[in-house]
């Protein structure tokens, strides 16, 4: 398999983005659950966790929209 064919044929980097994106999301979301249980979030950190969530849902949103157009 070339390149070409990662990029064009299996979508790759579509893909690539969608996998680097839910993992930073997962990882925000497992340490803001760390210091949630440790000792609490105060409002800066849950506005800070929350934006960081809902920044990351663009590309997946963006990568389903793409992949619906063909």
């Amino acid at each position: 398999m070339t390149l070409e064919d990662f990029i064009e044929k299996h979508k790759g980097v579509r893909r690539t983005v969608l996998a680097v994106c839910m993992l930073w999301t997962s990882m925000v979301i497992c340490g803001g659950l760390y210091v949630m249980w440790h000792r609490g979030l105060e409002t800066p950190e849950t506005a800070f966790l929350t934006a960081v969530i809902a920044l990351m849902q663009a590309p997946v949103g963006f990568y389903f929209y793409e992949r619906g157009k063909r």
